[in-house]
């Protein structure tokens, strides 16, 4: 026979506080386990499926209308060591600084400089569809991180502006082909679908055009 001797205090303490750790283990694990059948219970919501159906979209017609205009995809960085805005108007976002390997750098806001660098170099447009991050606060207008494409090309201010809105039509279009349920009654209570409705009634003729003071004064009408 082997003689064990009964526990002592100390050991019993380890016990009792391993058990709660477990017992704080197991809960967090319950909680994290509720936030995801949470947050699957939103992805199956239709306003998300739509969005998923918009952006792979958008990205989808964005790549196929720039390239079919000999453009060129550049991966650009997200983290940079250098204010990626100008100050100017309507570019005069907060930079977001962040520590990468000890390093101190900005999240990336523009990677225009970039794309200015490969147009010159490749003599032809370039593109891209990354993360834009801003030190703002978000509101209904106003987004401090969101996806966004951009897009650089040679030619004047009619140029751009012709390029500009030819593309938007297509990206319009092919959200809209991606919808094909935007006219059922079953979806009329998701939001983005009457946007989108309306974005590609108004994509029909000439759009006006004004100058960026004169835009800038109508908001304020």
């Amino acid at each position: 026979l082997t003689l064990m001797r009964p526990p002592g205090q100390a050991r019993l303490a380890e016990s009792a506080a391993d058990l709660s750790g477990t017992r704080v283990a197991l809960g967090e694990m319950v909680s994290d386990n509720q936030r995801a059948v949470e947050a699957l219970g939103r992805l199956s919501d239709p306003a998300a499926i739509s969005i998923g159906l918009a952006f792979t979209a958008a990205v989808s017609e964005t790549f196929r209308f720039w390239s079919s205009r000999g453009g060129v995809a550049i991966a650009a960085p997200s983290v940079i060591e250098s204010i990626s805005s100008p100050s100017g108007l309507g570019s005069d976002s907060v930079p977001v600084p962040v520590q990468l390997n000890s390093r101190n750098a900005y999240l990336t806001d523009s990677a225009q400089f970039v794309l200015e660098l490969a147009t010159r170099t490749l003599q032809r447009a370039s593109f891209y569809v990354m993360p834009c991050f801003r030190g703002e606060k978000s509101d209904a207008t106003h987004l401090a991180e969101f996806v966004h494409a951009e897009v650089e090309l040679s030619g004047g201010l009619a140029d751009v502006l012709d390029a500009a809105e030819e593309y938007i039509r297509a990206v319009i279009a092919a959200v809209r082909t991606a919808l094909p349920a935007a006219a059922q009654p079953a979806h009329e209570a998701d939001p983005v679908l009457p946007r989108f409705r309306r974005a590609a009634n108004s994509a029909t003729g000439p759009w006006a055009r004004v100058t960026y003071l004169d835009a800038i004064d109508s908001l304020h009408e």
